[in-house]
């Protein structure tokens, strides 16, 4: 899996082939929807793939809560995606929130990526 990765803006990436690292590093070895693991010093969920209004990272950060169950398709906008890598954190220090996470769409096949930072 592969593709040429395409920076639609500052936050949001859309790819044929897997984007953030965590994918690549998983997805072809995943065999459940959705596990946590520590990846590169920081906890991750990523898997074959869950609905975003059913992913477990939601509960962990109220940004992702508002915005991950409008998630879809940055191909073909579609929203019967499947979260296939999430990760989400609090600085200790600026309190600002950060996350990222990784759509497959199940329409087109095609991937999508989305990292944020709130401050």
């Amino acid at each position: 899996m592969s593709g040429n990765l395409e920076y639609l803006n500052h936050n949001l990436r859309r790819s044929a082939g897997p984007i953030l690292a965590c994918t690549k590093a998983f997805l072809a070895s995943d065999s459940q929807p959705c596990v946590r693991q520590n990846f590169q010093n920081q906890d991750w969920y990523h898997g074959t793939g869950i609905k975003p209004a059913d992913h477990p990272g939601r509960l962990e950060l109220a940004v992702l809560d508002r915005h991950l169950p409008d998630a879809c398709c940055a191909w073909c906008a579609s929203r019967d995606v499947l979260v296939v890598a999430l990760q989400g954190c609090v600085s200790e220090h600026s309190g600002d929130a950060y996350y990222d996470y990784e759509l497959h769409c199940r329409r087109c096949g095609q991937f999508t990526a989305c990292s944020y930072a709130e401050n």
